[in-house]
Parts: C-alpha cells; sequence; structure tokens
C-alpha cells in the first residue's frame, strides 16, 4: 500500500468510528472502507478516484437527515463519496465513479472501425432505449472488451447471474426501478447499489421526480417571469430535468417520469441563458407532414430547465422530440429551436434514443459541442 493511501485509510477510519456512536447501521464501515482502498489500488479503472479521496477526507460521515433543501439524505449509515456523480431515474437517485461514460443498453460490441478498436471504459451508465447488437453473439463482451455496468429496468426481475472471469450482474428491485451492476469487482458493485434511494422533493440536481408537464404535454406553460427572464450574469446554476411524457391511456415509460438530471454552471450555464434569449421568436422546427396518432405527435419526452438565481428558479421548458410543438417557452415568450441550446441538452445523460424528426436532427450537425 502506498503512503498516501495508508494515510486516507487511516484518517477515514479514525473519522468513521468518531461518527460510529452518532449514525445508525455504520458497523464495518471503517473495515469496508480500507477493502476499498485496496481494491481501489488494485485496479487501475478507479485509481483516478483513489486520488480524489485524498482531499475528501473530512467529508464522507453518515448521514441521516433531510437536506434543508428538499433534497434527500442518502440512506442512514451510507458514506457520501464526493467524487462520484448522482444519476437520477424513475424516481430513484444513486452514485456511480465520475469517470464512467454512457450507453451500455444492447452496446454493439462486436462491430468494430478498422483502425479504432473498441475503446474500454472504466464503466458506463444505460437507461432504456433501443439496441444496436444486432449481429453480435452475446450482449456481453468478451473479457477483453468487458466494461463496468449499471443499467436501469434492463432486467424485469431481481437475481445474480454469473459470468466467466468473475464478472457478476446482480439485479435489484428498488423502490419499483430494477437495478442492475455488472461488474467483477464486488466492493464496487455493492457501493453503487448501497447508494440508491428514493427522491423525495428534488433530486441531488435539483430536479423533481414528477412535473406537471409529463401529464400535459401540449398545453403546459412556465409561470411566465415577472422580471423576464434572468440574465446569463444573473443565474448561478441551471438544473436540466428530462421527462417522460404520457402515451396511449395515460401510461409512462417509467415509473416516476424523471429520465435524467444534470446541473450547468459557471460558462457552460451562461451559454445556455445567452442562447434561450437569442434563439428567434415562434416555434418548431416541426414536421410538414404529421404520420403519428395525436397523443404521439408532440414527442415522448421534454426537457424542463430550472434557472437558479440568488432569489428565484424560472422554469424553461424545451419541446424537441415531437412532430408538433417543438421549441422554447419560458411561459411569456415562444421561441424556436436553435443549434446552441438543443446541442449541450442531448450529449452525456441526456442523449436521446429514439431519434429526431428530421428538422430537428438538422440542428445537431456532427462535431464537437
Amino acid at each position: 500500500m502506498t503512503e498516501p493511501d495508508e494515510e486516507t485509510t487511516s484518517a477515514l477510519t479514525r473519522a468513521l468510528r468518531r461518527h460510529a456512536a452518532e449514525a445508525p447501521s455504520t458497523a464495518g464501515l471503517a473495515e469496508e472502507v480500507q477493502a476499498v482502498v485496496r481494491r481501489r489500488r488494485r485496479r487501475k479503472a478507479l485509481a483516478a478516484l483513489a486520488g480524489a479521496v485524498v482531499v475528501a477526507v473530512a467529508v464522507p460521515v453518515a448521514v441521516t437527515a433531510v437536506f434543508g433543501d428538499g433534497r434527500t439524505a442518502p440512506p442512514a449509515g451510507y458514506v457520501v463519496d464526493p467524487t462520484w456523480r448522482w444519476e437520477s431515474y424513475a424516481g430513484i437517485q444513486l452514485q456511480v465513479p465520475p469517470d464512467w461514460g454512457y450507453g451500455v443498453q444492447g452496446d454493439q460490441w462486436c462491430v468494430e472501425v478498422p483502425g479504432e478498436p473498441r475503446r474500454v471504459r472504466p464503466g458506463a451508465v444505460g437507461r432504456p432505449g433501443g439496441s444496436t447488437a444486432v449481429g453480435c453473439g452475446s450482449e456481453y463482451p468478451p473479457l477483453d472488451k468487458r466494461e463496468n455496468w449499471l443499467t436501469l429496468d434492463r432486467r424485469t426481475e431481481a437475481g445474480v447471474r454469473t459470468f466467466d472471469g468473475g464478472w457478476v450482474e446482480e439485479t435489484r428491485d428498488i423502490h419499483g426501478v430494477f437495478v442492475t451492476v455488472f461488474s467483477d469487482d464486488p466492493v464496487l458493485r455493492a457501493a453503487i447499489l448501497r447508494s440508491a434511494q428514493p427522491v423525495v422533493g428534488e433530486d441531488r440536481h435539483g430536479c423533481p421526480a414528477d412535473h406537471p408537464i409529463t401529464t400535459d404535454k401540449a398545453g403546459y406553460r412556465p409561470e411566465p417571469p415577472a422580471q423576464g427572464l434572468p440574465s446569463a450574469g444573473d443565474v448561478e446554476s441551471i438544473s436540466v430535468c428530462r421527462y417522460a411524457l404520457e402515451t396511449f391511456g395515460g401510461t409512462r415509460r417509467s415509473t416516476a417520469p424523471i429520465l435524467a438530471s444534470s446541473v450547468l454552471t459557471g460558462a457552460d450555464a451562461a451559454r445556455l441563458v445567452a442562447a434561450i434569449a437569442t434563439a428567434p421568436p415562434g416555434e418548431g422546427p416541426n414536421s410538414s407532414e404529421i404520420h403519428s396518432v395525436p397523443e404521439l405527435a408532440y414527442g415522448e419526452e421534454a426537457i424542463v430547465l430550472r434557472l437558479r438565481t440568488h432569489d428565484r428558479i424560472q422554469e424553461v421548458v424545451v419541446r424537441y422530440s415531437g412532430e408538433l410543438g417543438n421549441g422554447i417557452d419560458d411561459g411569456a415568450t415562444r421561441r424556436r429551436l436553435t443549434t446552441e441550446v438543443l446541442r449541450p441538452l442531448s450529449t452525456g445523460v441526456h442523449q436521446w434514443s429514439g431519434g429526431f424528426i428530421l428538422p430537428v436532427a438538422r440542428l445537431l450537425p456532427a462535431g464537437p459541442g
């Protein structure tokens, strides 16, 4: 064990033992932390995470309260790792390592571009969507191409499946959501599953688990801003909340309509606010021919932006997934979608597997952004 690892383990163990009397269900946490540190040192994929823990020694303590802003605290006895990121889906939220990517449901691992071998990531998160694994002999790559995976509602029942090389797929039913972790690291797998918790009020990114837009997909408008749309300089952060919309018979794609969430701050938030303010008035782009039944013409999902200033929250709705009603709406002004608005809302955790109608797709030319 390296000297920094020993110092981190020692300090973290002392902190946990000091708080043990105040936090329930913490028995064995110190030993678990020591095991995690040993595993991190051995696994190259989590090396960056091990280094980041050094600056957070005083932070991870057992949390049992509900935060004052209404967001849910982790389960009693769970040690929050501030270097891990939060993922929300269908009314639950959980943590994964910060270097994990996105997109694993039905990944087409067997297809490689000549001269560009498959990049094996430390891990990835997958939400329900279309499969691209057509032609692959198995949905699981061979050992030399495997990644750690977290998938949501990929399975329909809880259980454990074992594979070659020590890989295990464990599925749990957590508040109505089937959460699956595929990994050869039992400590990593247990840590992710243990972090899962229901969203009460807002999630860790400031997004409610439910929203009125999900049942009023065409008619919902935010409360109009009494003081006008906040300026880029006044917005401190933007919560990006993506929701599934009701379809036939009042059904929705997930148990709770939230599909994903994230937060933009600093220059990223300022650029998005400026892009919204300069988008041309109007609506669209929409399809010139409506092919869907009315219930589907307004799409399957939408994004609600929550612009936070020092004294208020202003909602802005972004519709992009239907043949009708696409555009940006702050409750007072309707604007057309632009590349500058849509691009940062369609990557990473918010990449949409359903595909866009052609006029919207043309706003997302290939290239970095």
